[in-house]
């Protein structure tokens, strides 16, 4: 009996709250005034071309290995060092050379990634220079 009565209860609140009210301010005050209007419907997703891609690839992603020994991309000093314009040598010395690269006509792509895909970064390069990177969430 309780638990009809409660189920009652929370299902006239869950209509009560579904009436004609509107949020104004993000501290939770609402009014009836004003009807709720729908988000901007979201862009069409676009294909990813895998066409120029490099077939050759290295590192743990081909890697059926478990990670071991030394990997200083998994360090965030490295990653803090990168600066825009430094050559692939300089960043393998800074991040290390367990990368998988993709090559296309944009440029060349690391990607440095551990067994489980739990951590994950990318730097990225133009005309031999690095251009962008984003860094592994520590």
């Amino acid at each position: 009996m309780r638990k009809q009565f409660l189920i009652g209860m929370t299902m006239a609140a869950w209509t009560a709250a579904a009436g004609a009210q509107t949020p104004t301010q993000a501290t939770g005050s609402v009014q009836t005034a004003e009807p709720v209007t729908a988000p901007a419907p979201l862009a069409a997703p676009q294909a990813i071309s895998i066409e120029g891609l490099s077939p050759n690839t290295t590192g743990p992603l081909n890697s059926t290995a478990p990670d071991s020994g030394p990997q200083p991309w998994k360090d965030v000093m490295g990653w803090i060092s990168l600066q825009q314009g430094q050559s692939p040598e300089e960043v393998k010395e800074l991040l290390g050379p367990d990368y998988r690269e993709s090559v296309s006509a944009k440029g060349t792509i690391w990607t440095y990634q551990d067994q489980k895909a739990l951590l994950f970064g990318s730097v990225s390069f133009s005309n031999g220079k690095l251009e962008t990177w984003n860094s592994p969430r520590f």
